[in-house]
């Protein structure tokens, strides 16, 4: 049925516009307005259709300087907007391209805010965890192969590619068998490589390299090693020497326990920062007779080095009864201020100056001491004690 009542109101509409009732031109406008509402009619429902956005599935995890490429389509047909969470690291995009950049958590956003057919989307956010690199971890090769023997070589890949184990071009000495065994043929230095090209997400992983020196005889062992050098001096460095070992490898030396002197170990010189005990380890490489070489872990002990004992020589001069006189004690290595005794009564003696190898004196003598040689007794701060003999006149 026809809707008569937007007709009827827009012919009121005209004929008030023409009336001369019409007071004012605002008034006018109010009915103008009136007019194009009744035109328009009710205003449209939003859209209440539900909405699914669908992603293409991310890989799990990347490496910088990979990439992926991402897509995504709404239930409503909307172009679906991509970005990158405010929380996201280690990526960036561009358009639909994914490129990771370092270590982190790339998060990645798909939003629909729907028309007016189809509501909003629920957001839909991925994940991929991004490592630093693509890292290959080579099984443990033998530093040194008999002809005749094997090695079987492996990998794996922080991508989780198959590692490519290959024999490089430079490699002697050595041939690939089937699953990745290595045979060991003739002396020679066999070179093994291990490859991952990546994967899109994952970069290029470091080409890894092993070198076996293959033998036709086994290596000798040394004779044992010793650290001969076992006590020393705070602050003064020890020379580091051992006895033993065999060949002609470089002797080093290395802290095992920085211990209770807090031991360190430069070029050989083994310094201490306090008194007490380290242990140190004696090490000397193989060369193409004789393996490698570790003495036991071995203690030595840093002491405080004492100084050396105050020492009189002679006095300057000789001192005379009933009178007081400067004179002095030669010697050497003094300190402080020590307290003189006579071998008799009636002697004073008090240090007027200290210069560790002259000790200025003020001597004073009672006029009944008796005349002739004595001694002067000096007991020093730390107990030390020395002596020297004086003429008294």
């Amino acid at each position: 049925m026809r809707n008569t009542s937007n007709v009827h109101t827009r012919r009121w509409l005209t004929r008030s516009l023409t009336s001369p009732f019409i007071a004012s031109a605002a008034t006018a406008a109010l009915l103008v307005v009136g007019l194009n509402f009744a035109a328009a009619g009710p205003a449209s429902a939003a859209g209440t259709k539900t909405n699914t956005i669908t992603a293409v599935a991310t890989p799990s995890a990347g490496s910088a300087g990979g990439s992926f490429v991402t897509s995504a389509t709404a239930t409503s047909g909307d172009t679906v907007i991509i970005s990158t969470d405010a929380t996201s690291t280690g990526c960036t995009l561009a358009g639909t391209k994914v490129s990771f950049t370092g270590s982190g958590n790339c998060v990645i956003n798909f939003n629909d805010a729907g028309n007016a057919t189809y509501a909003a989307a629920n957001q839909v956010q991925q994940h991929v965890q991004v490592y630093s690199a693509n890292t290959i971890h080579p099984s443990t090769a033998p530093t040194t192969g008999l002809v005749h023997d094997t090695y079987s070589a492996s990998a794996t890949a922080t991508s989780g590619d198959t590692v490519k184990i290959s024999l490089d071009g430079n490699s002697t000495g050595c041939a690939m068998k089937s699953g990745n065994k290595i045979s060991f043929t003739a002396p020679g230095t066999c070179l093994v490589d291990f490859n991952d090209a990546g994967n899109g997400a994952f970069a290029a992983a470091v080409q890894i390299r092993q070198s076996i020196t293959v033998r036709t005889t086994a290596l000798k062992t040394q004779a044992p090693l010793y650290l001969t050098s076992v006590t020393g001096f705070v602050g003064t460095g020890l020379s580091l020497t051992s006895s033993g070992g065999s060949g002609s490898g470089a002797v080093s030396y290395a802290v095992t326990s920085a211990g209770s002197a807090l031991c360190s170990v430069s070029s050989g010189i083994l310094h201490a920062s306090t008194a007490g005990t380290c242990q140190v380890t004696v090490m000397k490489a193989g060369d193409t007779i004789y393996l490698d070489a570790k003495s036991s872990a071995t203690t030595v002990t840093l002491a405080r080095r004492v100084a050396s004992a105050p020492r009189a020589i002679k006095m300057s001069s000789a001192v005379f009864t009933g009178r007081s006189i400067v004179t002095s004690v030669i010697g050497a290595h003094f300190y402080g201020q020590p307290r003189f005794n006579s071998s008799v009564g009636g002697t004073r003696v008090g240090v007027i100056r200290d210069t560790g190898q002259v000790l200025t004196i003020r001597v004073t003598i009672s006029a009944f001491a008796p005349r002739g040689v004595h001694t002067f007794f000096l007991v020093f701060a730390h107990g030390q004690r020395t002596s020297v003999r004086y003429n008294q006149r």
